[in-house]
């Protein structure tokens, strides 16, 4: 009888362990969630700055360059520009494309789009001799002629202040190992075909 009430109390105390472990573990855990959720506010973005962030996620490359140009005249830098902008515009198009909200059509277009500002800014980025970061040389290998993914890496490594340097599609070594030479610090190589990978 002993070893009968030891064993059919074993189940209770099992239930009032899991009790005290649920009202222990999972409500820290909800309220860390919550807290989170407060503190993870973004900054508002200025004005001018927004509509050409609106633009690029549009992939809208007229309205990119006009709003661009209203920046510029509104007297916003153009580093200011690239970094609060441009780059956080893409950088939404990116988790919309992880979300499969946007595709690689709509991918290239914003990058076109972005390109277009970009255009606008560089001559305005070297005057003010911004530090820009690792130089980039990016090219599809020899063999292989399929650049649309090689040539969206370039736009977004450009935005994110790399200097790139694309030498196109179809290139031999020799001519990949000539650029390392000048100065490269990052190789990308694009390949989808089997007989160049």
């Amino acid at each position: 009888s002993v070893r009968c009430s030891a064993f059919s109390a074993i189940p209770q105390r099992c239930v009032e362990k899991r009790a005290r472990l649920r009202t222990w573990r999972y409500p820290p855990l909800r309220r860390i969630r919550r807290s989170g959720r407060r503190r993870s506010h973004a900054q508002p973005m200025r004005a001018n700055l927004k509509e050409v962030h609106d633009a690029i996620i549009a992939g809208e490359a007229a309205s990119v360059r006009a709003q661009v140009n209203a920046a510029l005249a509104a007297g916003v830098a153009a580093g200011e520009i690239l970094e609060q902008a441009m780059v956080p515009a893409m950088t939404e198009v990116g988790l919309r494309f992880e979300r499969e909200e946007y595709f690689l059509p709509e991918m290239l277009v914003c990058a076109r789009a972005m390109q277009e500002g970009l255009a606008l800014l560089k001559p305005r980025l070297a005057q003010a001799e911004l530090k820009s970061g690792a130089k980039v040389v990016a090219c599809t290998v020899q063999g292989d002629l399929h650049e649309i993914g090689k040539n969206l890496v370039c736009t977004l490594l450009e935005g994110a202040g790399f200097e790139v340097q694309n030498l196109g599609c179809d290139i031999p070594p020799q001519k990949i190992v000539e650029a390392v030479r000048g100065g490269a610090r990052i190789v990308a190589l694009s390949a989808l075909l089997t007989t160049t990978m």
